[in-house]
């Protein structure tokens, strides 16, 4: 089985797009060949860019596309920074994100704060692969695989899934 943890472009080329570039992966996720791994932090981001007026998607597409996601993913708890682990549970879902100490010493960051999430989450669900089609963070990959965290391109993923596949 391929993890992988795949960025909001990623996700928005897969299930709103439905990209034929990602071919095969909606076949290779419903047969469990690929597991996508998600976080809160990813969800929430997610629904706020499905509701960017340049998408122009309706509310009910929205849902659509939030609710295949849930159902197509892996939910990955994690423990927030800012609220006790009794409090994480009843409150800040959305707001968990992996606390500083929880990452090794010189662990990457991107120059877009915002895309931190997802290398957090690459590298603590031990994923085989961060997928993205942001620069800043495709720049990452020579730093983050010293800690164990592949980002790769959409091509890529695409080549390593058809590699799986045949066994080469």
């Amino acid at each position: 089985m391929l993890n992988v943890v795949l960025d909001t472009n990623v996700v928005l080329d897969w299930l709103l797009f439905a990209d034929p570039a990602l071919n095969p992966l909606p076949e290779r996720i419903a047969t469990g060949q690929v597991c996508v791994w998600t976080h809160a932090r990813a969800v929430e981001e997610l629904r706020r860019v499905l509701g960017y007026t340049r998408l122009a998607v309706n509310a009910a597409r929205q849902a659509e596309v939030l609710e295949s996601y849930r159902a197509q993913t892996h939910l990955l708890a994690m423990r927030a920074t800012s609220a006790p682990p009794a409090a994480f549970a009843a409150a800040v879902l959305e707001q968990a994100t992996i606390a500083e100490p929880d990452l090794p010493k010189g662990f990457p960051h991107c120059r877009d704060a915002d895309d931190d999430h997802f290398l957090q989450l690459a590298y603590c669900c031990k994923a085989d692969a961060l997928v993205s089609r942001d620069r800043a963070l495709l720049r990452l990959a020579r730093r983050s695989a010293a800690f164990g965290v592949a980002i790769l391109t959409v091509r890529e993923l695409v080549a390593r899934i058809r590699q799986d596949a045949t066994g080469q």
